[in-house]
């Protein structure tokens, strides 16, 4: 007589138990795609699966890995082909069991081009590695050196790769590092992002009246026009007039400018002060560094000019480009370093009162070549 297996043993119920969930996994999966006439019919289709593959389990984990390799491959090729502008045939092809894109010459490629080339192959090894139902994925300044287009195309794909997993049930959390203020990039359009700032402040911290003046010039164009242009002309640019002027002064009175500082000649020789501070590498206020820097560089062009009439339509033109460009045209020698150095003033010279936008200005004022080139082009 054959044996007769005990199904009340442990082990014989532990068995039942660990076949137990994933044939009723099986049996979900089948009743979404081919729903079956009874449940019966339903769990009798699922054990024949789930037989299935424990008989075959190494061909068919390989079937799959072999699909999934197919899919990529002809996502990349079909993206290489959507981004490849350099003229060369880009595709994916295996090389020692890898799936390896060869990118062109360097000579036949812009650095742009490239760029977006890398970047976007970052994003499908990136794809390959993120499994879990919630995947952070960092990008450490690549967005820094993309231009408007490729900046838009990069945002493209990475936004597709994040809806991809939206889709399919899971999270993928994008965290971009980046030396750039992101409120300035026209070319951002995330509809969802949360900017964290965090400012260089050990070497440079600006004082709350001068930041206060810079931020309101915008309000004050509007509704004091008078006042915007007298504080413009004469204290945030050069000029050789210093006549008081009582509603500037109370105007600056309300910004609390110091009392010895709302004479224009002293707001602008307190700003110089404090441009020989950075220079000589003591703290300093990056504001008054900043105005201190232009009203610089235009002094020093105005200089030069010999005719008292030319002086005076050097100051009475708008904006500093335009006055160096005024000098030159009348015999001032002006360094390229002085227009260069617009960068680093003018950001600092338009705050708009965002959080984190002096970072920007720090970094460039912080940089040792920028301070070297800075204390060469003013000889102070």
């Amino acid at each position: 007589m054959a044996a007769r297996e005990d199904l009340s043993s442990p082990g014989v119920a532990a068995e039942a138990r660990a076949m137990k969930e994933p044939i009723l996994g099986i049996a979900d999966v089948i009743e979404e795609y081919y729903p079956c006439e009874t449940t019966v019919s339903l769990y009798l289709n699922a054990i024949q699966v789930f037989e299935l593959y424990e008989g075959q389990r190494d061909a068919i984990r390989g079937t799959i890995a072999w699909l999934e390799y197919e899919a990529m491959r002809r996502d990349v090729n079909e993206l290489l082909a959507g981004v490849n502008t350099s003229g060369s045939e880009l595709k994916a092809v295996v090389q020692k069991g890898s799936l390896v894109v060869e990118f062109p010459d360097r000579s036949r490629v812009s650095n742009g081009e490239l760029d977006i080339l890398r970047f976007v192959s970052c994003l499908f090894k990136a794809r390959a590695s993120l499994k879990k139902d919630r995947s952070i994925l960092i990008i450490d300044e690549v967005f820094d050196y993309l231009d408007e287009a490729n900046l838009l195309v990069a945002q493209h794909f990475l936004l597709k790769m994040m809806q991809d997993y939206k889709e399919s049930g899971k999270s993928l959390y994008a965290i971009i590092l980046t030396h750039l203020d992101p409120s300035l990039m026209a070319s951002y359009r995330f509809k969802t992002k949360h900017v964290s700032y965090f400012p260089i402040v050990e070497y440079g911290t600006a004082c709350g009246w001068m930041r206060a003046l810079l931020v309101d010039r915008d309000r004050c164009k509007k509704a004091e026009k008078d006042i915007y242009e007298d504080v413009s002309t004469r204290y945030l640019h050069y000029s050789e007039e210093d006549a008081r002027n009582e509603a500037v002064e109370a105007y600056l009175a309300g910004k609390d400018v110091p009392a010895d500082l709302r004479s224009a000649s002293a707001f602008r020789g307190r700003c110089e002060e404090e441009l020989k501070r950075y220079v000589n590498e003591e703290s300093y206020d990056p504001t008054l560094v900043c105005c201190g820097l232009r009203v610089v560089v235009e002094r020093l062009a105005c200089e030069q000019l010999a005719q008292a009439a030319c002086r005076e339509e050097f100051v009475a033109t708008n904006g500093t480009v335009n006055k160096l460009d005024y000098a030159t045209l009348h015999g001032a020698h002006v360094p390229e370093a002085h227009y260069l150095l617009g960068a680093v003033y003018n950001t600092c010279m338009h705050l708009k009162g965002r959080d984190g936008e002096l970072g920007t200005v720090l970094r460039m004022l912080n940089n040792g070549f920028v301070r070297h080139m800075i204390k060469e082009s003013v000889a102070l």
